[in-house]
């Protein structure tokens, strides 16, 4: 039976333990990245939610005050070009 070398056992034995290594951390930070990415994705929403709200609100108080606004697309550069 032919030996191998013992710098080629600990090539080896420490690519195994990369591999091994790299195995538990990937196991370990998977969870922690899918909840970073949940959190960061559920903070969106809430800042959409509250920025559809305050777009309301402010809708809201422009029809209260009677300062209606149409939207810029019905709106004109020039009252000329309305015809």
């Amino acid at each position: 039976m032919v030996q191998k070398p013992r710098k080629e056992w600990c090539h080896l034995f420490r690519a195994g333990l990369h591999r091994d290594i790299r195995e538990e951390l990937v196991g370990v930070l998977e969870p922690l990245e899918f909840a970073l990415v949940r959190r960061i994705a559920n903070q969106a929403l809430h800042a959409e939610e509250w920025l559809a709200e305050s777009e309301a609100e402010a809708e809201y108080d422009r029809v209260a005050e009677g300062d209606e606004d149409l939207g810029s697309e019905t709106r004109c550069a020039l009252p000329c070009q309305c015809g």
